[in-house]
Order: C-alpha cells, then sequence, then structure tokens
C-alpha cells in the first residue's frame, strides 16, 4: 500500500512540478507543440507500463505520465482561456472539466472491463489511443493560443 501511496504522490508532485514550465513552453512556442509532445510522452508511458517488467520501469513510466499531464492540460486550458469571449472564460473552463472528468470515468470502466490478466492488454490500447491522440493533436486545424487573452485572464484572476 506504502508503494501504491508513494507512486501516486511521484506522479502528482512531478505534474506539479512540470506545470509552470509546460506553461511557459506554451507562451513561448505553441500550445499545438506542447500537447503533441505530453501525447506522446503519454503514449509512451503507457506502453512502458504495459511492458514493464520490473518495478523501477513502472516508476519511470508514472513519472512520464505525470510529465504528459502537464503538457497537456496545462496548453488546452490556455487554449480554451484564448478561444473564449471574457465574460465565459470560466463556463469554458467548466466545460472542459466536465467532459475531461466524464472522460476518465468512460475510460477508467473501459481499462476495467478489459484489464484481465496482468492489464498489458488494456494498456497498449491506451498506449495507442494517446499516440492517436498526439497524431489528431498534429494534424487538426486548431486556432493558436492569444497570449493577449491569457495575460488579460491572468490579470482578472490575480
Amino acid at each position: 500500500m506504502t508503494a501504491i501511496l508513494l507512486a501516486f504522490a511521484a506522479l502528482r508532485a512531478v505534474t506539479a512540478l512540470a506545470s509552470y514550465p509546460a506553461g511557459r513552453l506554451v507562451d513561448t512556442t505553441s500550445a499545438r507543440a506542447v500537447v503533441v509532445a505530453g501525447m506522446s510522452i503519454a503514449a509512451v508511458s503507457v506502453a512502458t507500463a504495459s511492458l514493464a517488467d520490473a518495478p523501477a520501469l513502472v516508476w519511470v513510466a508514472l513519472l512520464g505520465a505525470g510529465l504528459a499531464e502537464a503538457l497537456t492540460k496545462v496548453p488546452v486550458k490556455a487554449w480554451l482561456i484564448g478561444l473564449g469571449p471574457a465574460a465565459a472564460r470560466s463556463s469554458v473552463l467548466g466545460d472542459r472539466a466536465a467532459i475531461a472528468g466524464g472522460g476518465a470515468l468512460v475510460s477508467g470502466v473501459l481499462v476495467g472491463i478489459a484489464w484481465g490478466g496482468d492489464g498489458r492488454v488494456a494498456l497498449l490500447v491506451a498506449s495507442a489511443v494517446a499516440a492517436t491522440g498526439a497524431i489528431v493533436a498534429r494534424t487538426v486545424s486548431m486556432p493558436e493560443v492569444s497570449t493577449e487573452a491569457v495575460s488579460s485572464h491572468r490579470e482578472e484572476t490575480s
């Protein structure tokens, strides 16, 4: 039980530590590039977890998942803030949280159903979904983040 708690604490610590640098990356590059990097790291991390035969590889996969979370959540939120009108920004972020929560619930149930045995198949499917997400993020049309809107949002919420 202690190892599980430490693993999730490590995952959350990496996410927390990587979130600010991820935001700076979005400000200096593009939301698309950061999301593609995050989804790619997620795909590799989940594939690593599915094939891991040593605890150290599972730890590497969890730390990669924490980094991937920071590299995907931060730019998506920045992108949404940049798209929405000032009066609706909080609603847009609330909608994103509701959709993400619903997606996490559905994916958790599906992984639970598909787990069977040692869970490798379910994790490989999750890795393929993350890889597909990276490809979609790289190819779909997506307006760039308005840095003025994000800066304005930062000032409004300070």
